[in-house]
């Protein structure tokens, strides 16, 4: 076969691919292919095999794994009896949800009429990553040190507090500049613990864990009364902390975002917290 009719070739087996028909295209690979994809321990579908019916097998699983969402090949490169394919792969991990996006480089090998080898390199981290489910553990883990960090609010233990946060943490309230590490926030936390007793309480939205990071969104509210006298203070509004598990295992929030929902803005939110 010609260059040009290898391509053709390799085009007929990704349409076949991009419409779902895999008889179709295992027709095209020659009976004793060899199929070289890298071994990845945490991408089901990945290794090396040989044959028609390994490949099939290959196929089904990742059917299981993979939901594509756009597969586009930009340049096909033919010399001799290979065809590479430069191709930009975007997907959704059926295990998380996660979507990810990655260059791919395919070589295929036409002998005889047929597919006789395929070769595969693409960012297998960016796989992976998408690809895992968080344990269990971890969310139940982050669940609690966020409980703890409420109930040392509560208790007015700063010290307790700053332990939940890691060596490089910011918070970033409304209304004044970033507290950049943990003396910046407990002179924060103190500043409003002088100006009024506090109730804090938190009704969690979404825990996202991926690998040693994790995205915690809740709504807060804050009930305060000046120690000076005066009316009680209400707040409530929304709140992003960035986990990160420490080299420990520990979970600590690396970053902390909140705003108030109210238009004029709290104790906790800026007003009223000496600067």
């Amino acid at each position: 076969m010609s260059e040009s009719e290898n391509v053709e070739l390799v085009k007929a087996a990704y349409a076949a691919f991009d419409r779902g028909d895999l008889a179709g295209l295992l027709e095209m690979l020659a009976p004793d292919i060899e199929w070289n994809w890298p071994a990845v321990r945490d991408i089901p579908h990945s290794g090396p095999c040989r044959g028609r019916d390994a490949v099939a097998r290959v196929f089904e699983i990742f059917s299981t794994v993979d939901e594509p969402i756009a597969y586009d090949r930009h340049e096909f490169i033919a010399q001799g009896d290979r065809v590479v394919v430069l191709s930009t792969y975007r997907a959704r991990a059926k295990s998380s949800g996660r979507t990810f996006e990655t260059d791919v480089i395919q070589a295929w090998t036409v002998r005889n009429g047929q597919i006789a080898r395929f070769d595969i390199q693409y960012n297998t981290v960016a796989a992976v990553e998408a690809y895992r489910v968080a344990p269990a553990t971890d969310h139940a883990a982050i669940a609690s040190r966020r409980g703890e960090f409420v109930d040392a609010f509560n208790a007015a233990d700063v010290q307790r507090m700053a332990a939940l946060l890691t060596d490089d943490h910011i918070g970033m309230p409304p209304n004044r500049p970033a507290l950049r590490g943990a003396r910046a926030s407990i002179e924060f936390w103190r500043e409003g613990m002088a100006a009024a007793t506090s109730r804090f309480t938190v009704l969690p939205q979404d825990l996202t864990v991926d690998g040693d990071v994790a995205v915690d969104r809740f709504d807060w509210a804050i009930d305060s009364t000046p120690r000076g006298g005066g009316v009680p203070i209400r707040d409530e509004g929304k709140c992003v902390w960035i986990w990160r598990r420490e080299s420990d295992g520990a979970w600590k929030v690396a970053s902390a975002v909140w705003n108030s929902d109210l238009a004029t803005a709290g104790l906790w939110s800026g007003a009223g917290v000496p600067r």
